[in-house]
């Protein structure tokens, strides 16, 4: 690894001359912690690199919806060589983290290499198929994913399937008993090991996810959050991202300004993000009402050219 960031600090200092050049970072991992309430951001002290004066602090940033990278915290360096976000909802959705250095003289160098913590959810299909499904994970090489099953009231976790590479993201727990309830989380095989001031990390852990049904719920945990319609307008295809935070039957249907459904996806059950593609290739162009129904409806306008 501190060969890649000698041959990225020559490159830059070629490009720019040495009196601007900041410290070169680089993350360890990220993380969700071990409680699934929040992330942990993880870099290697001895993997950060500054030619001209020594590292002052390390500087986070967090991707938001709209891809930008903002600003959250920054570390001194001679601190903990970690940072938990205690504001990500890793339930919600994947976050992804870069960082950058600031040097005792107050320069501050390029953002690193992202790192993007896994989000893991259990989808049940109109089939009632369960299918476990997860982003892939961003940083550095790993081997495989592992699922594991958290037994009830605690003990070891059961390893339910390994996947034979990395790339792989998604598994059809066809052993899956019906009204059991399933608590998982998801995880890497790691080529090495990350170590930080406080402990080492030898895999980066997802959210949990349920394949239960959740009772009692009311109107503000039903809510679906985070909602995205790429593109829009829509021509060919369009791509619906929500967060649900119920194990609820999920439909999505496309009305048109009359009232009339024109397209409508079978129902499903998922907890955290999930993606759904609709085809909109026979709908002609105009504005339209995207409904996500959950038990309440959430509503929102597009159009189709």
């Amino acid at each position: 690894m501190k060969n890649i960031l000698l041959t990225s600090l020559s490159l830059i200092i070629g490009f720019i001359g040495t009196s601007q050049i900041g410290p070169v970072t680089d993350i360890c991992v990220a993380t969700v912690d071990e409680t699934y309430s929040h992330n942990i951001v993880v870099w290697e002290r001895d993997n950060q690199i500054s030619p001209l004066a020594a590292i002052d602090s390390i500087f986070i940033y967090r991707r938001t919806l709209d891809g930008t990278d903002s600003l959250i915290a920054g570390v001194k360096y001679s601190d903990l060589s970690e940072y938990h976000d205690l504001d990500a909802n890793p339930n919600l959705r994947p976050y992804m983290y870069r960082i950058a250095g600031k040097d005792v003289n107050g320069v501050v160098g390029p953002l690193s290499a992202p790192a993007q913590t896994i989000h893991f959810v259990i989808v049940e299909n109109a089939l009632n198929e369960l299918w476990l499904k997860w982003t892939p994970y961003i940083g550095k090489p790993f081997n495989f994913y592992q699922c594991w099953d958290l037994p009830a009231g605690g003990g070891n976790s059961i390893l339910v399937n390994s996947t034979s590479n990395n790339q792989d993201t998604a598994w059809n727990f066809t052993t899956a008993v019906p009204q059991v309830q399933y608590d998982m989380v998801v995880d890497v095989d790691f080529v090495n090991t990350c170590t930080s001031t406080k402990a080492n990390h030898n895999t980066t852990r997802s959210n949990q996810a349920s394949g239960i049904k959740a009772d009692g719920l009311n109107v503000e945990e039903l809510k679906i959050q985070n909602v995205i319609l790429a593109p829009n307008p829509a021509n060919g295809n369009m791509n619906v991202t929500f967060s649900s935070q119920a194990w609820t039957p999920i439909t999505i249907k496309v009305y048109d300004i009359s009232g009339r459904i024109v397209k409508q996806m079978s129902p499903i059950k998922v907890l955290g993000q999930h993606s759904v593609n609709i085809d909109l290739e026979d709908v002609q162009n105009g504005i339209y009402q995207l409904v996500i129904d959950n038990g309440t409806f959430n509503s929102y306008r597009f159009m189709k050219n």
